[in-house]
């Protein structure tokens, strides 16, 4: 199967897709951060320093055809200096 646009599909902000693999289960789309915007704060939006590096895996809602969909992509967690908090992206 080939993919053009997977953006089209489904917009994944401050990721970008780094692999996808077909199998015959489903697909695994593998994500990484966007280096030009990296982690920010779900709270405020600001830039998150690294503190803990992670990564996830999800199962998706099936694609039309019935298939699985695992997205895999990174998390981290850090101190937010503007909410005074610690957060996770995900």
């Amino acid at each position: 199967m080939k993919v053009r646009n997977i953006k089209a599909l489904v917009p994944f902000k401050g990721y970008v897709v780094t692999k996808i693999r077909f199998e015959e289960i489903g697909a695994q789309i593998n994500l990484d951060f966007d280096k030009r915007s990296g982690p920010r704060c779900p709270h405020c939006e600001e830039r998150l320093p690294r503190n803990k590096v992670g990564r996830r895996a999800v199962m998706d809602c099936p694609m039309p055809h019935g298939s699985i969909v695992y997205l895999t992509f990174p998390t981290v967690q850090g101190f937010c200096r503007s909410c005074d908090r610690y957060a996770t992206t995900c």
